[in-house]
């Protein structure tokens, strides 16, 4: 999301003041966003009144407060795309299920599905390191233990790792139609990492 950001705000056909909203104000990746330019308030998805707050004067955010167009980072419902075989992915399919109940109720809006890549990123470094696939519930533990997230969590999570490993994050679906509006070309992982200060040194 802070590439994001930082694309809308330094984005020559963005005349609009770009707010961010989160919980935290003042974590340090808050505060970067805040010198880009960004105008950051803060509220929380469990009370209403601070989303109320925090949307009003918005042209283009939730649809229930008077704004003209809902933008939703969105993402694919995994239940749906594995025909009930990955059932517990429930960031994903929750995510799906807001974008199709925006499409129904015809509120104008925007759905966009980022993601990340590590393909290549750094063939030298990477001649040391060795493959292990973990047992499922060995997986399971080393993910509750390093995380302390509840079950379901982990569940989810591992989930997510056989949906990417079998038919990738966007479920072997092509990328034409979204690549063709884009009016800049989209930056593939290998070369953020050579731009980036923190990997400069790595090959």
């Amino acid at each position: 999301m802070p590439l994001l950001m930082s694309s809308l705000t330094t984005h020559s056909c963005t005349k609009s003041v770009v707010r961010a909203v989160t919980r935290d104000p003042s974590k340090d990746k808050t505060k970067k966003l805040k010198e880009q330019g960004v105008d950051v308030v803060a509220a929380d998805l469990n009370n209403k009144a601070s989303l109320v707050k925090a949307f009003t004067g918005a042209t283009a955010a939730l649809g229930e407060y008077a704004v003209s167009h809902f933008i939703w980072s969105s993402l694919l419902n995994v239940k749906e795309l594995t025909h009930g075989k990955l059932t517990h992915v429930y960031q994903f399919d929750s995510k799906a299920e807001i974008e199709k109940y925006v499409k129904q109720v015809g509120i104008p809006a925007t759905f966009f599905l980022p993601v990340e890549g590590f393909k290549q990123a750094a063939p030298e470094a990477g001649k040391a390191a060795s493959f292990f696939s973990l047992p499922h519930n060995m997986f399971l533990q080393g993910v509750k233990d390093s995380t302390g997230v509840p079950d379901w969590a982990t569940e989810g999570i591992s989930e997510i790792m056989r949906l990417v490993n079998k038919g990738g994050y966007f479920g072997v679906k092509p990328l034409e139609e979204s690549l063709a509006v884009l009016e800049d070309k989209p930056t593939v992982w290998v070369d953020f990492l050579k731009k980036n200060e923190a990997f400069k040194d790595l090959e």
